[in-house]
């Protein structure tokens, strides 16, 4: 495949399309030719013609090591770098292209064994993120035995326990790391002996758990308090409808995409991002609605981005599962609602659809199908708040005898 470049004379052009169409206002666009001009400084210097990716690192390597450059112009070349490797690959604009993902090394022989470790969680469909976390805490882990002079076949129980002991924070996730990462070192015989078997996670005091929830008033409330009039209105109050009468959770409605709504058949089909499970639900008429009302009346045009809910300013970006609990909770409070002793995230419109599905004497496997769980068992949590079946298994209190309290043989008393 061949490789996508730019010609060092047409970079600045071709940047500036690319900004205009991203919707990028004029502020922004001329800040970031200042860096481009800068990019193209350093190909005219170095006498290469077009730009390519590896142009791109080379000239980031070339602005890491100038001491002429502040810190905040460094910033901004690697912002504007990844920015243009958007545009070659025409991919849609993300923001915060200065945070940089860190690599944790994992070093030494634990650190190689740690990586086949790594390598066979993502051959059992381990999510990214969760391989992530284990590729820290383990690069962590390589590091305090590093500075130990620890290698693999010495690490002992002890050394387990003194690296455990002063974790205040995910102390019990740590644990869990290590005793399966040593327990699949026992297993292929890479170690003799799995010292992390007797590793025990701590226990900690666990409070009942009771979710929050709003009665079929109060969400009506919430819902009527929203200002339609207003083009993020309109936004909102199809997202909170979303979450409200089809119980998705937040990751799910800012990932909803436009093929994945059936208008024909009135039909969401999507895959949870939490579980993976596509899961088909009924496109009631309000939702559909107020879905249709933003994207002719309020969603901007935009190019590349396939979400259907996407921020209201410039630079047009999809929204995120944080403002989207960040802004329903606004309206909650705003809403006149009573807040107290209630949570107010987009989660608890999830858990009061759950709670009136419960109370409506809808069964399990119904309420489980509608928010997509996997099996009842999930679903049983909200027999907690379910009032009126927990009052129909409860038995009615004896009467006590009259000579009870005149019996003189009263033993026990």
């Amino acid at each position: 495949m061949k490789e996508k470049t730019i010609n060092r004379n047409m970079l600045l052009r071709y940047s500036r399309d690319a900004m205009t169409d991203y919707g990028m206002s004029v502020g922004t666009i001329e800040r970031n030719l200042i860096y481009y001009r800068k990019l193209v400084s350093f190909m005219v210097q170095k006498g290469i013609i077009n730009y390519t990716e590896d142009v791109g690192q080379q000239f980031l390597g070339y602005a890491s090591l100038n001491n002429s450059y502040s810190i905040k112009t460094k910033e901004s070349c690697v912002r504007v770098v990844s920015l243009l490797k958007l545009i070659l690959n025409e991919r849609p604009y993300t923001p915060r292209f200065t945070h940089v993902h860190k690599e944790h090394v994992l070093y030494g022989d634990i650190g190689e064994a740690a990586e086949d470790y790594l390598k066979e969680c993502s051959r059992h469909s381990l999510r990214p993120n969760t391989i992530s976390v284990k590729r820290l805490e383990l690069s962590r882990f390589t590091i305090a035995m590093k500075n130990k002079g620890k290698r693999l076949h010495d690490i002992t129980l002890q050394d387990l326990y003194d690296y455990v002991t002063p974790l205040q924070k995910a102390q019990n996730q740590v644990i869990t790391t290590l005793r399966l990462f040593f327990g699949y070192l026992y297993q292929r015989g890479t170690i003799a002996e799995n010292i992390a078997a007797n590793l025990k996670r701590i226990r900690k005091a666990l409070r009942e758990k009771i979710i929050s929830f709003y009665s079929e008033d109060e969400i009506a409330q919430i819902e009527s308090s929203v200002d339609r009039r207003t083009k993020n209105g309109k936004r909102n109050y199809a997202m909170i409808l979303l979450a409200s009468r089809l119980g998705l959770r937040a990751s799910d409605v800012v990932r909803i995409k436009f093929g994945d709504i059936d208008w024909d058949n009135s039909q969401i089909t999507l895959r949870q991002y939490k579980t993976g499970r596509i899961i088909t639900l009924p496109l009631l008429n309000d939702v559909g609605e107020a879905v249709i009302d933003y994207v002719l009346n309020a969603r901007p045009e935009t190019h590349g981005i396939e979400s259907v809910f996407i921020s209201s300013v410039r630079p047009y970006r999809e929204c995120t599962s944080t403002s989207f609990s960040c802004m329903v909770g606004e309206v909650i409070r705003k809403s006149g609602v009573s807040t107290k002793g209630r949570h107010t995230g987009s989660h608890c419109l999830r858990h009061s659809l759950a709670t009136a599905l419960m109370n409506g004497g809808n069964e399990f496997p119904v309420i489980s199908e509608v928010l997509g769980h996997s099996c009842s068992e999930s679903t049983a949590f909200y027999l907690t708040v379910n009032t009126k079946s927990l009052l129909e298994c409860s038995l009615d209190v004896p009467m006590v005898p009259n000579d009870f309290y005149t019996n003189k043989r009263r033993y026990f008393l």
